[in-house]
């Protein structure tokens, strides 16, 4: 119980769960980041830096996704609410 509390603390003051990916998953990763990160100018060495710009990068694309359907649905309910005083 006192490890899953830790995790929550964690996710929620950093945004990250410590050890959540396995040795080779996280391999895998940095080896996937790798250009991009080069291309930001993170040299290729540092792995920290390729995982932060990584995690960096998904949460931009989350924030996104959520942003978007966040509009959509106001578009929705704006929408609704529009055609149904018109009815």
């Amino acid at each position: 119980m006192e490890e899953f509390l830790e995790d929550i603390n964690n996710i929620l003051n950093s945004g990250e769960v410590p050890n959540l990916f396995e040795a080779d998953e996280y391999e895998r990763i940095i080896i996937g980041c790798r250009p991009g990160a080069k291309e930001a100018g993170i040299p290729e060495g540092n792995r920290d830096a390729i995982y932060e710009f990584c995690i960096n990068r998904v949460r931009w694309v989350n924030y996104l996704n959520y942003f978007r359907l966040t509009t959509s649905a106001f578009t929705l309910i704006t929408l609704d609410r529009n055609v149904g005083s018109q009815g």
